[in-house]
């Protein structure tokens, strides 16, 4: 099994989707998002599935992202390994 923890930012607006963010905990370290759209998130996870990743703790930047995801991504989204021809 491989995890990976991902941050979802699915503005209103795709022109202020801000690609990363700085963690308190974490001083001068960058951290990406995943966006600004659905098609960008369903590519970037199906990335993260081809090279065995097959689970995932996702994070939002609140709530209007969170029911985003769920209704654009979820049901899109291929979570099994692309095999090659």
């Amino acid at each position: 099994m491989l995890a990976a923890g991902v941050t979802v930012s699915m503005p209103d607006d795709p022109t202020t989707f801000k690609p990363t963010y700085d963690h308190d905990f974490y001083p001068g370290q960058a951290f990406y998002n995943l966006g600004p759209t659905a098609s960008e998130v369903i590519s970037e996870i199906e990335r993260l599935v081809d090279v065995g990743v097959s689970h995932f703790q996702v994070y939002f930047e609140n709530l209007a992202t969170t029911r985003r995801f769920i209704e654009e991504v979820v049901p899109a989204v291929r979570m099994e390994m692309r095999v090659n021809a």
